[in-house]
């Protein structure tokens, strides 16, 4: 009649149900549904980290020191600053098992959470500060 006699799956709902993933107290080969986001994750924090680190380098001490010089090497260090505290939690929560309840979740969410729109915001204003100089430089370029 088309009705599955397995209950670990439901056929109305699209979330991967992690009871599905154990038989009985056994894990079953797929351990971790997350591992493949949090390897993403782990390689978008080392570009990040390498990407912002030759910026924040070449920025500070290869050009002349100037308005817009300051203004890239602090977004740069935002950048690294919020890599290492959000990303590198981000990437601990999705590689942990899913048995394993070590970490205490719900208070990190909130820590990363805040962190992330807290820095989001600094690194938006410091964006703003960048156009209105370049808006300077252009439209007023003799005052």
């Amino acid at each position: 009649t088309g009705v599955a006699s397995d209950n670990s799956t439901h056929a109305d709902s699209n979330e991967v149900n992690p009871e599905a993933l154990y038989h009985g107290n056994n894990i079953t080969s797929t351990t971790n549904p997350r591992l493949v986001a949090g390897v993403v994750v782990l390689l978008f924090l080392i570009l990040n980290l390498l990407g912002n680190s030759v910026v924040f380098y070449v920025y500070r001490f290869r050009f002349k020191p100037s308005v817009f010089s300051f203004y890239v090497t602090v977004l740069a260090s935002l950048d690294i600053t919020t890599a290492l505290t959000t990303m590198i939690i981000d990437v601990i929560i999705k590689m942990r098992p899913l048995d394993e309840n070590v970490l205490h979740l719900p208070s990190m969410c909130k820590i990363t959470h805040f962190q992330v729109y807290s820095q989001s915001l600094i690194s938006g204003s410091v964006l703003t500060l960048i156009a209105y100089q370049r808006y300077r430089k252009i439209c007023h370029p003799l005052q």
